[in-house]
């Protein structure tokens, strides 16, 4: 059923993502932090994660927490990775991080967002076959670039990007990139504060009765409360990806690649 939402159509504008809530948790959920085009280390972490499925009898659902491109070396493989993955032991949901609406967001237009560029775009577009030069200034006056992103970026890919989730909700467990505002009804948040807010952390805040899961705020290990999950330690500079597992509906541990 979560792998059928895929085939819905993205949002033409770019404003509105789908927001997806079940009222029956899975057993067994796999929580992984940003990736940031860290594609040995997605394998290694899968891996260990289906080995530790398997030891438990569950067959699990592997939540990813957004940004799969940017910084890392090998975003194209990570996107081709997600999209091509098919694996029956498990079932994965790719939630949208902010560095992937950024990147869908140049693809649409490359005048207008620039910014991508020095945001960890630059790795990316490498990862694509691009040099420098491709996405120089001149060369996206001219258009060069954008004719180089119809040549160079699987339509596919560029599908994935826009069709992604940006929040999945089961009953007292929310899954979002930026997470929640404390005290905020989820239907209250915009896409923008779902990717991009960065609320420090601090031990014990959060709203009972609802677990919030997230990445985007990156340190060297994870951050845990009760209500309150960051998933996020820095992959693309630190080698460690991290996932939190959930086991009917409870923080049941971490796991690292």
């Amino acid at each position: 059923m979560l792998r059928a939402l895929f085939s819905r159509a993205p949002s033409p504008d770019l404003k509105t993502r789908l927001r997806l809530e079940f009222a029956v948790t899975p057993p067994l959920i796999y929580a992984i932090g940003d990736v940031h085009g860290c594609l040995v280390e997605l394998h290694a972490l899968e891996a260990r994660l289906l080995a530790d499925a398997r030891r438990l009898g569950l067959r699990p659902l592997i939540v990813l927490l957004g940004d799969y491109v940017d910084r890392g070396p090998s975003s194209k493989g990570v996107l081709k990775h997600l999209i091509n993955s098919t694996n029956d032991d498990a079932v994965r949901l790719a939630l949208v991080g902010n560095h992937d609406d950024a990147m869908l967001r140049f693809i649409h237009e490359p005048s207008g967002n620039t910014s991508w560029i020095d945001f960890g775009g630059r790795e990316t577009l490498y990862s694509y076959g691009f040099r420098h030069r491709d996405f120089a200034a001149d060369a996206i006056a001219s258009g060069q670039t954008a004719r180089l992103i119809a040549e160079r970026i699987p339509k596919l890919h560029i599908d994935f990007l826009a069709e992604m989730p940006i929040i999945c909700q089961f009953p007292g467990l929310v899954f979002a990139h930026a997470g929640l505002q404390p005290g905020k009804a989820v239907d209250d948040h915009t896409d923008s504060e779902l990717m991009w807010t960065r609320r420090p952390w601090r031990e014990g805040e959060g709203d009972p009765g609802r677990c919030v899961v997230q990445g985007h705020i990156a340190g060297p290990n994870a951050r845990l409360s009760p209500a309150r999950l960051i998933l996020d330690t820095g992959c693309y500079s630190s080698g460690r990806l991290t996932a939190g597992r959930f086991v009917n509906g409870s923080f049941d541990g971490l796991l690292t690649n």
